[in-house]
C-alpha cells in the first residue's frame, strides 16, 4: 500500500487505537463475537447483548465497548445486512494469499488498522458510486422529485470495521480466527450493491427561503398538487369500485350478508300498543293521544329503562306523569321521583294534579331546599308514602349519594380504566397513545382521595335512604357532558371535559339500575341529539349499560370503532390561514344498527310521525327575511378580516385577540353594528330594524285579537350599565313604530319565580303582546302559545336543538290561531348566513338519524363552529369556489343517496337472480309434475258413485262419512302442525292437520298436498274434500301460469341487473370536481408563488385601506384626488391607466415637484388585492419595476406599502381637492386667496403630465 495513502489514515489509526485495542480484546474470543453478532441478527440489539454476555462472560470487561457499538446499530440494518452480503457464501472463500496476516490477534488488528480502514472505505466508495449511478438512471424514469441515499456507515472507520467483522461472523457462523482481510474484502466487493439503498420522494417539493427578521435560511415544503390531485381522484375511484365489487359476486354478497346478520341484524325492538290500557284513576275529561298511550304501555311493560324522545309539544309531561302514577299503582315501583328544570316545576305539579286529581304528590320548591329546611324536607321524602315526588334539577342535585357509594363507584371506574391501560400497554407496548386515559385516571384518583379524606358528614340523608326506586329526568340532554375516557383524540362531541352534575346524575342512575335491574330510569327530552352523534353513547351508557357490555361496546373506544369512522376531510387550519386535509373521527357509520340498539329503550317521535293539532305555518314553511349588509357592517367586517390576518400572522398575542373573540363579534355585527361601535348612526337597513318593522306590522294587523309574538335573541341581552344592547334598541324602534311600550317585556326582567309566572300569564292573556328572550330562558318549558301569532329568530343559535326548542314554543297544541309565522333573519355576507347554513346541514343529518329513514349508512358529525380566517375572507370576498363547493357537496350527497337506494335494489335483484328465481322455478316445476301425477291419479281412481275409506272402513254415504271424519278430529293433537291420517279418497290420502290458530285443516295428499279449512257441518266437510279433489286440474293450471310469470320476471330481472346507475357518470364527474375544489381550497397558498405569494397578505390589507381612503377613485367618480394634513407632504392618488393607479407624496425642491415616494399599482377586485408595479423616490434617484424583483424585495416593498397606508390613516389626511369626468370637489374652507393657491380648470388639468411634477394647481 502506498505510503501517502497509509499516512492519510494515520490520524484515524492513532485516535482509534484504544478503541481498536478494546475491540480486538473482545473479538479475540471468537465465539463471543460470533454469538453476539448472531444474537443481533436474530433478536436485534437486545439479542446482541444476551449473546455477547453469555459467550464472553469471562471477558465481560473487554467486550463492553463492542456491545455498546452493537446496540447503536439500526435494527433493520442488523437484521438484513448479513444475509444480503454474506448469506450464501459460507464455503466460497478462503485466504487467497497465505502472506496476508490473519486477523486473529491484537497485534494484527493494530498493525493493519490503516490497511483495514483503507480497504473498507475503498469498497464503500465503490458502492456509493454504484448507488449514485443507479439513482441517475432511475431519476428520469421514476418521475420522482427527490432521491436520498441511506448511509449506515457514518460512525467512522473503527465502527465500520467492527460492524463488518461482527456481521461476517454472524452470517458465516465462524470464529474470528478464520477471517482474513482479503476474504472479508472480496465478500464485501462481490455484494456491494446491497451496501447502500436510496429512497425517492415524489409528493413533497422543497425550497429554501430566508427569514426576513433573522436572516436564517429555512426549508419550505410544498405539496405536489398535480400528483396529489391524481392520487385523491384515484382514491375516490378505488373506493367507489370497491363498494361496487363487494356485492358484484352473489356468493360473496351472500357471505357478507350472513356475516352482517350474525353480527348486527339480530335486534328487533318490541313495539307497544296502549289502546287497551286501563287507567282507572285518570281524569275522565282527559284523553291521552295514541302515541302517549303507547309510550305509557312501553313504560309499564318493557323490561328496560326508557328514553321518551318526543317532539317538542308532543305531551311528554302528561306521558311521564301517567307512567310514574301507573307504575306506583300497579306495584312496579314504590316511590317515583321526577327531576325537572326549575322554571317548569309549578307547571309539572299542575299537570300531574290535572291528570290524576286524587294523587298524593310531594312538590319540592327551592325554599324547601334552603339549608335550614332541607334536612326536614328530605326526611319527609324518606318517610312518606307518595304517588310521586317532583323537584327541580337544582334541588335534586343537592341530595348527594352516600360517601361509600361514591367511593365505590369511583374505585370501580379507576379499576376498570387501570385494567384497560394495562391491556393497551401489553398489546402495543406504547404509552404515548394512552396519555388521555392516564390523565383521566389521575383526575379520578384525585377526586377519590379528596372525598375519602373529607370524612363522613353526620346527620345527612343520602339519596339511597330516600327510598326512591324510579327516577324520571326531564330535559335529560342537560346531563350529556359525562366524559368517557378514551385513547382517541379530537373525538367530536366527547372531549376531556365533564360536568360534575352530569357525573352525579350518572351515578344516581347507576344506583337505580342496580336496585331495579335496569328498569327504573326514564329520560325525557325533545332533542336526544342536540349537537353531536356521540351524545348517544352517553345516553346508552346510562340507560342500557348491560346491552353495551354484552356486545362489548361499554368502553367508548369500542363503541366508536363500531359506529365511528376516521376519515380525511377538508377543515380550516388551526391558525386560520386556509384549508387542510385532516384525519379525524368525524363520521358515524352503521347507523341503522346503532339506532336499532337505541330503540330497545327509546321511543322516538318526530313531528312528521305525529298528527298533532298544532297550527300550520303560513306559506307552508319558515319565512326567511334577508337584509343586505350595510356600509357600516361592511367596514367593520373588513376590520375583522384585518384582525384575522394579524392573528394568523401571529402579530398579536392570543390573549389579546383570537378567532373565538372575532367569531363572537361577527355574530353581534350581523344584528346591528352599534353594539361594537355606539358612535355609529342607526341604520334602518339592519336586520334588527327589519325585525322591529315586521313585529310592528303584525302587532297592528292583529290588534283586535290581541295576538302575541316572541322574539328570540341570544346575544345583546339587557345591560344594567346602560350600554347599547339589542333588546333596548328593539323596544325603542318598536315604540317608534307605534307598539305600546307597556305591551313589550323582557324575560330577563322576571328574575323570580313569582314574577316569571305573572309575566307568562300576561302573555297568555294578550296583556303583554311582545316578549323578548334568549334560548336559555325561553327555549324549554315555556307554555305561552295561547295567542302566539308569530315567532322571530333574530339571531341563529349554535345547535339545531336550540332552534327546535325555539320553534316549539309556537308550534304547540293549545294555540287559538290556525296559522302562524316563523321568521328567520339573515344578513347577507356576514357570519349570519354561514351559521344558518351550518344549522341547516346539522339538522338534516339529525332528522334522518332520528326518523330512521336515512338512505345512507353514515352521517357527518356535528359540532360547534368557530369562524376562522378562511371564512372571514370568504364572507368578505364572496369566494365563488366556496359557493361552488357547497353546491357540489349537496349534489354529491343527493346522488350518493340515490345510488345507495339503487345499490340496495340491485343487490336484492342479484339475490333474486341467483337464488330466489332459480329456486322458485325449480319448486314450481316440481309442483307441476306433482299436480299432473295427482290429476291423472284422480281421474283414474275417481269413483262413479261416492265412496271414501276412513280408518280402513268404506263409506258410500256422505253423511255417515262426514260424521265419522268429525269423530276422528278428536284424536288430533293441539300443537300447530299435528297431523292424523284419516283414510283415502280417489287414490289420495286423507289427513287432518292442526292449523296455526288452533283450526282444523282437511288435507289430500298424493305427490303434492292440498288443504282446506274444516267446517262445523259433517256433510259440508265431505263436500269440501270432493271439491278439493276436483280443483287439482285448476291448481295445475295455476302453477303453469305462475311458472310462466316467474320465467318472465327472471328474464326481466337479468336485463334490469345489467343496467348501471343512471347518473353514475355525473356522480363520477362531481366527485372529481369535489376533489379538485377541495385541493384548490386546501392548497390555495401553494399556488401563490414568488411575487404573488410574498405580497398577497399585505396586498389584501392595502386593498381595504385604499378603498377606505379613496373609494371614489376606484368607483370611477374621480380620477385624481389630493389629500392634505398639516406637517406632512401632500398625498396624491390618481388613475394612470386602465385599472392602474398611482399614490405619492409630493414636495417642491428648486422649483421641481419631487415624489417621496411614489408607488404605482393595479387592482384585483376578484381577490380584493393590489399588486405593486413600480417604485420611485426622486430624491434618492431610485426607480424600478417590480417584474425583476426578488421575492424578498417584493415582500419588503409590500410590507412598506402596507405600513405607509397605516401611517396615512393615523396621520389624519383629509381630502382637499378631487376631479373626474363629471365631478369636481374643492374643500370650501381652504378655497380662499389666503391659501396661496389658484384653482385651474379640469380641462387644463387633464393636459398635465404627472411625471413633469405638475399638480392640480400652480404655485404663485
Amino acid at each position: 500500500m502506498p505510503e501517502d495513502q497509509k499516512s492519510s489514515f494515520s490520524e484515524a489509526v492513532e485516535t482509534g487505537a484504544s478503541a481498536a485495542h478494546t475491540i480486538c480484546g473482545a473479538i479475540k474470543t471468537g465465539k463471543a463475537i460470533s454469538s453476539a453478532a448472531k444474537g443481533a441478527a436474530a433478536g436485534g440489539p437486545y439479542g446482541a447483548v444476551a449473546g455477547a454476555v453469555w459467550a464472553g462472560r469471562k471477558h465481560i470487561g473487554k467486550i463492553i465497548v463492542a456491545v455498546i457499538a452493537l446496540l447503536m446499530l439500526p435494527v433493520l440494518f442488523v437484521l438484513m445486512l448479513p444475509g444480503l452480503i454474506f448469506g450464501g457464501l459460507t464455503n466460497a472463500f478462503s485466504p487467497s494469499d497465505p502472506e496476508i496476516p490473519i486477523l486473529n490477534s491484537e497485534t494484527a488488528i493494530i498493525e493493519n488498522a490503516n490497511e483495514i480502514t483503507f480497504t473498507l472505505n475503498g469498497i464503500l466508495g465503490e458502492a456509493l458510486d454504484d448507488v449514485l449511478a443507479r439513482i441517475e438512471a432511475d431519476f428520469a424514469a421514476s418521475g420522482a422529485d427527490h432521491m436520498e441515499v441511506k448511509n449506515a456507515y457514518s460512525g467512522g472507520p473503527i465502527y465500520n470495521a467492527n460492524l463488518f467483522i461482527s456481521q461476517y461472523c454472524a452470517a458465516k457462523d465462524k470464529d474470528f480466527e478464520s477471517i482474513s482481510l482479503n476474504d472479508l474484502a472480496a465478500t464485501l466487493r462481490e455484494n456491494k450493491q446491497h451496501l447502500y439503498s436510496y429512497t425517492s420522494k415524489q409528493e413533497i417539493r422543497e425550497s429554501t427561503v430566508t427569514d426576513p427578521e433573522t436572516g436564517e435560511e429555512k426549508v419550505r415544503y410544498v405539496l405536489n398538487k398535480r400528483e396529489t390531485l391524481l392520487a385523491r381522484e384515484k382514491q375516490a375511484q378505488i373506493k367507489m369500485e370497491f363498494e361496487s365489487w363487494l356485492f358484484a359476486e352473489p356468493e360473496r354478497g351472500a357471505a357478507l350478508t350472513q356475516l352482517y346478520n350474525d353480527r348486527f341484524n339480530n335486534i328487533r325492538p318490541r313495539t307497544y300498543n296502549g289502546d287497551d290500557l286501563m287507567l282507572p284513576d285518570m281524569n275522565d275529561a282527559i284523553t291521552l293521544r295514541k302515541h302517549q298511550r303507547d309510550t305509557v304501555a312501553m313504560g309499564i311493560y318493557s323490561d328496560g329503562n326508557l328514553l321518551v324522545a318526543h317532539e317538542v309539544g308532543a305531551g311528554k309531561t302528561m306521558t311521564a306523569c301517567a307512567i310514574a302514577y301507573e307504575r306506583k299503582r300497579l306495584g312496579v315501583c314504590n316511590k317515583p321521583l321526577i327531576a325537572v328544570p326549575n322554571h317548569t316545576l309549578e307547571q309539572w305539579a299542575t299537570e300531574f294534579m290535572r291528570l290524576y286529581p286524587n294523587a298524593n304528590i310531594l312538590v319540592a320548591t327551592n325554599k324547601d331546599f334552603e339549608k335550614p329546611r332541607r334536612r326536614r324536607f328530605v326526611s319527609r321524602i324518606a318517610t312518606g308514602d307518595y304517588d310521586c315526588i317532583i323537584m327541580g334539577h337544582s334541588s335534586f342535585e343537592l341530595i348527594a349519594l352516600s360517601r361509600e357509594r361514591q367511593l365505590a363507584t369511583m374505585q370501580e371506574e379507576i379499576d376498570e380504566i387501570t385494567k384497560k391501560i394495562d391491556e393497551m400497554k401489553m398489546l402495543s407496548g406504547k404509552t404515548w397513545s394512552l396519555k388521555q386515559m392516564e390523565i383521566f385516571r389521575h383526575n379520578l384518583q384525585d377526586r377519590f382521595d379528596r372525598l375519602y379524606n373529607a370524612g363522613k358528614k353526620d346527620g345527612t340523608i343520602s339519596f339511597e335512604e330516600l327510598g326512591v326506586d324510579n327516577l324520571f329526568v326531564d330535559e335529560a340532554h342537560a346531563y350529556k357532558n359525562n366524559y368517557s375516557y378514551t385513547k382517541m383524540q379530537r373525538v367530536a362531541g366527547v372531549g376531556g371535559q365533564s360536568s360534575q352534575r352530569a357525573m352525579d346524575m350518572h351515578m344516581k342512575c347507576q344506583y337505580i339500575n342496580e336496585i331495579t335491574n335496569e328498569h327504573g330510569v326514564v329520560y325525557l327530552t325533545g332533542t336526544p341529539v342536540s349537537n353531536s352523534m356521540s351524545e348517544l353513547y352517553v345516553m346508552q351508557k346510562t340507560l342500557q349499560p348491560s346491552e353495551l357490555k354484552r356486545r362489548g361496546l361499554l368502553m367508548f373506544d369500542s363503541w366508536a370503532s363500531t359506529f365511528g369512522k376516521v376519515e380525511s376531510s377538508l377543515e380550516i387550519k388551526p391558525e386560520g390561514s386556509g384549508y387542510q386535509m385532516k384525519a379525524r373521527f368525524a363520521k358515524f357509520h352503521n347507523l341503522p344498527e346503532l339506532m336499532s340498539m337505541l330503540f330497545l329503550v327509546a321511543d322516538i317521535k318526530t313531528a312528521d310521525m305525529l298528527d298533532l293539532p298544532v297550527p300550520k305555518l303560513k306559506t307552508g314553511k319558515i319565512q326567511v327575511v334577508k337584509t343586505a349588509i350595510t356600509p357600516d357592517q361592511k367596514a367593520i367586517m373588513e376590520e375583522l378580516v384585518e384582525r384575522a390576518e394579524a392573528i394568523r400572522n401571529k402579530e398579536v398575542d392570543s390573549s389579546q385577540d383570537n378567532f373565538l373573540k372575532l367569531t363572537n363579534e361577527a355574530r353581534l355585527l350581523s344584528v346591528d353594528p352599534r353594539i361594537l361601535d355606539e358612535t355609529l348612526d342607526n341604520d334602518p337597513d339592519t336586520k334588527l330594524n327589519a325585525c322591529a318593522r315586521g313585529v310592528a306590522e303584525i302587532y297592528h294587523d292583529t290588534e283586535e285579537q290581541h295576538s302575541t309574538q316572541l322574539i328570540f335573541c341570544d346575544k345583546g341581552t339587557p345591560k344594567a350599565d346602560g350600554r347599547f344592547n339589542f333588546y333596548q334598541a328593539l323596544r325603542q324602534e318598536m315604540v317608534r313604530l307605534g307598539v305600546e311600550e307597556k305591551e313589550i317585556a323582557f324575560i330577563h326582567d322576571a328574575n323570580t319565580d313569582t314574577k316569571r309566572a305573572e309575566l307568562l300569564e300576561k302573555v297568555r292573556n294578550g296583556i303583554v303582546r311582545v316578549l323578548l328572550g334568549s334560548t336559555e330562558k325561553m327555549g324549554t318549558g315555556l307554555n305561552v302559545q295561547d295567542k302566539l301569532i308569530a315567532l322571530h329568530n333574530l339571531d341563529a343559535p349554535w345547535r339545531p336543538a336550540d332552534l327546535t326548542q325555539r320553534n316549539g314554543r309556537i308550534l304547540r297544541q293549545g294555540n287559538e290561531n290556525d296559522e302562524i309565522s316563523i321568521f328567520n333573519y339573515i344578513t347577507e355576507q356576514t357570519f349570519d348566513a354561514y351559521l344558518w347554513q351550518i344549522l341547516e346541514q346539522k339538522q338534516r343529518y339529525i332528522s334522518q338519524i332520528m326518523t330512521g329513514r336515512s338512505a345512507l349508512r353514515s352521517c357527518e358529525d356535528v359540532d360547534e363552529v368557530v369562524l376562522q380566517y378562511a371564512e372571514f375572507k370568504a364572507l368578505a370576498v364572496s369566494d365563488p369556489k366556496i359557493k361552488r363547493k357547497m353546491e357540489v357537496d349537496n349534489e354529491v350527497y343527493r346522488l350518493q343517496t340515490l345510488k345507495s337506494a339503487w345499490k340496495s335494489e340491485h343487490t336484492d335483484l342479484q339475490n333474486k337472480i341467483t337464488v330466489y328465481y332459480p329456486q322458485e322455478i325449480k319448486k314450481c316445476t316440481e309442483r307441476i309434475e306433482h299436480r299432473k301425477a295427482d290429476a291423472e291419479l284422480y281421474q283414474k281412481e275417481k269413483p262413479q258413485e261416492f265412496s271414501i275409506t276412513l280408518n280402513h272402513r268404506l263409506f258410500d254415504e256422505r253423511t255417515k262419512a262426514g260424521e265419522y271424519l268429525k269423530m276422528q278430529m278428536a284424536n288430533l293433537g293441539h300443537e300447530a302442525g299435528d297431523t292424523v291420517s284419516a283414510g283415502t279418497y280417489a287414490g289420495l290420502q286423507v289427513m287432518l292437520k292442526r292449523g296455526a290458530f288452533q283450526d282444523v285443516l282437511l288435507c289430500l295428499k298424493g305427490e303434492g298436498g292440498y288443504q282446506v279449512d274444516a267446517g262445523e257441518s259433517a256433510l259440508g266437510n265431505i263436500t269440501r274434500l270432493e271439491n278439493l279433489a276436483e280443483k287439482i286440474p285448476q291448481y295445475l293450471k295455476d302453477e303453469e301460469r305462475k311458472l310462466g310469470e316467474l320465467k318472465e320476471q327472471f328474464e326481466a330481472a337479468k336485463v334490469q341487473a345489467e343496467r348501471p346507475f343512471s347518473e353514475e357518470e355525473k356522480l363520477s364527474e362531481l366527485l372529481k370536481e369535489q376533489v379538485s375544489l377541495n385541493l384548490e381550497l386546501e392548497f390555495a397558498d401553494a399556488d401563490e408563488e414568488g411575487t404573488e405569494k410574498a405580497g398577497k397578505s399585505h396586498g389584501n390589507s392595502i386593498y381595504r385601506k385604499l378603498h377606505k381612503l379613496a373609494p371614489e377613485l376606484f368607483e370611477g367618480t374621480y380620477t385624481y384626488m389630493k389629500f392634505k394634513q398639516d406637517g406632512f407632504d401632500d398625498l396624491v392618488l390618481e388613475t394612470i391607466g386602465e385599472n392602474e393607479y398611482s399614490i405619492a407624496h409630493y414636495y417642491t425642491q428648486n422649483g421641481d415637484r419631487m415624489r417621496d415616494p411614489e408607488i404605482t399599482f393595479m387592482l384585483d377586485d376578484t381577490q380584493r388585492c393590489i399588486y405593486a408595479l413600480s417604485y420611485t423616490q426622486d430624491n434618492m434617484g431610485i426607480y424600478y419595476e417590480t417584474g425583476d424583483r426578488t421575492e424578498k424585495q417584493m415582500e419588503d416593498l409590500m410590507g412598506f406599502f402596507d405600513q405607509w397606508m397605516a401611517n396615512i390613516k393615523e396621520q389624519g389626511f383629509t381630502l382637499y381637492k378631487a376631479y373626474g369626468e363629471d365631478a369636481e370637489y374643492t374643500k370650501e374652507e381652504e378655497h380662499t386667496e389666503e391659501t396661496g393657491y389658484t384653482v385651474i380648470s379640469a380641462d387644463n388639468l387633464k393636459q398635465m403630465n404627472r411625471f413633469d411634477g405638475e399638480d392640480m394647481e400652480n404655485e404663485r
